[in-house]
């Protein structure tokens, strides 16, 4: 299925993204995701990543619900964190910090 994202709304901390889509040849549903602002900022997911990831998710919940409102819940944001931070720490690890050259001693002077 390919989704399309039609617009949001907001209501104090709740944004909902309305998507549209369907299977070629077949009629168009829309469906709606539900995100907490509040939690979305908790684990540092900006306001601009969360359609991607509603998108995302709404594919990946499509095939076992039938439902046309889904909710991007804590889990969902706490598993996007966990994700994050083992990324980065994976990262660190293969970062090492640049070689730098011996000091010279006077035991090595004296050979060169």
């Amino acid at each position: 299925m390919q989704f399309s994202l039609t617009g949001f709304t907001q209501s104090a901390d709740l944004r909902t993204y309305a998507f549209e889509g369907g299977l070629p040849g077949q009629r168009r549903r829309s469906i709606t995701v539900g995100v907490d602002i509040a939690l979305a900022r908790r684990y540092a997911i900006s306001l601009q990543e969360l359609p991607l990831l509603c998108l995302s998710f709404l594919e990946e919940r499509l095939a076992s619900s039938d439902s046309s409102t889904l909710s991007f819940s804590e889990r969902e944001m706490r598993a996007i964190a966990g994700r994050r931070e083992e990324a980065k720490r994976i990262a660190a690890m293969k970062h090492r910090p640049p070689r730098r050259p011996r000091p010279a001693t006077a035991e090595t002077r004296k050979q060169g």
